[in-house]
């Protein structure tokens, strides 16, 4: 009887410290929605402006790097400089804050139904503009298209937006540490100024044409084509166009809020 109740005893210490284990192993590999990182504007800015230089590569399915990506891949390789994300989409959900779509800010990420349309989250982006109308442009990368942007007011994603999380917290101006205040304001002009660096977007109405999105933003259809690696005049409904930015600062840059990102 004795040495029954001690068996039973030594196996299930062995049971606890199995189970242990694989729960350290849990915490060490997969961050909590505790874990908190400072990013400032500039490194939003560099990791957008980075994104945008992996248009077109091809989707991959667990790809993370250049060869290709798949969507969640392409967050954990845009973010690696900043943190490890974790590798699925629903696990950098998981892994990150949830915030009020309204309160969305570039460089947030962007989480939207697969293909099953179950609720269920199986796709993942990257904020790079959020418009006056509350829709976004979001980079990611597409089974189609591979790496590419995207807007929420395109029919497929309005009907597949699920969520948006934020990787850093609220405190993200990295300002210096001394009572100078004229020196942390032309840090913080300066890191504003990175920011509406950032290309601006166009999706192609019903009826419009180059010559007219040309007229309407000030610049030659030639600059669209070029920009857009296009061949023709041809552009097509919901076709996404980077638009040329201006040489100067215009009225309608919406400037960030006073809650930085």
């Amino acid at each position: 009887m004795i040495k029954k109740i001690v068996a039973i005893t030594t196996l299930f210490l062995l049971i606890t410290n199995v189970n242990a284990q694989k729960n350290d192993s849990l915490d060490v590999t997969t961050p909590t929605n505790n874990t908190t990182y400072t990013i400032s504007y500039q490194q939003i800015d560099t990791i957008i402006t980075n994104a945008t230089k992996l248009i077109g590569i091809p989707y991959k399915y667990g790809g993370t790097s250049r060869k290709g990506f798949d969507c969640s891949g392409l967050m954990y390789y845009l973010f690696k400089d900043i943190t490890q994300l974790p590798r699925t989409a629903t696990q950098q959900y998981n892994a990150t804050t949830p915030i009020n779509k309204q309160q969305a800010q570039r460089g947030d990420l962007i989480f939207f139904e697969g293909r099953k349309r179950n609720r269920l989250i199986g796709h993942v982006g990257i904020i790079t503009q959020v418009l006056p109308d509350s829709s976004f442009f979001f980079l990611h990368a597409a089974v189609n298209k591979g790496v590419t942007i995207d807007n929420t007011k395109q029919p497929y994603y309005a009907a597949r937006f699920l969520k948006v999380s934020r990787i850093a917290t609220c405190n993200q101006i990295n300002t210096p540490n001394n009572n100078n205040n004229t020196t942390a304001q032309q840090t913080i002009v300066s890191q504003i100024d990175t920011i509406i660096t950032i290309p601006k977007y166009h999706i192609v109405s019903k009826n419009e044409t180059l010559h007219s999105i040309a007229n309407q933003y000030n610049t030659t259809v030639e600059q669209l084509k070029q920009l857009n690696n296009l061949t023709n005049n041809i552009i097509k409904v919901s076709q996404l166009l980077v638009i040329p930015q201006p040489t100067q600062q215009q009225d309608s840059i919406t400037t960030p809020q006073n809650t930085p990102h």
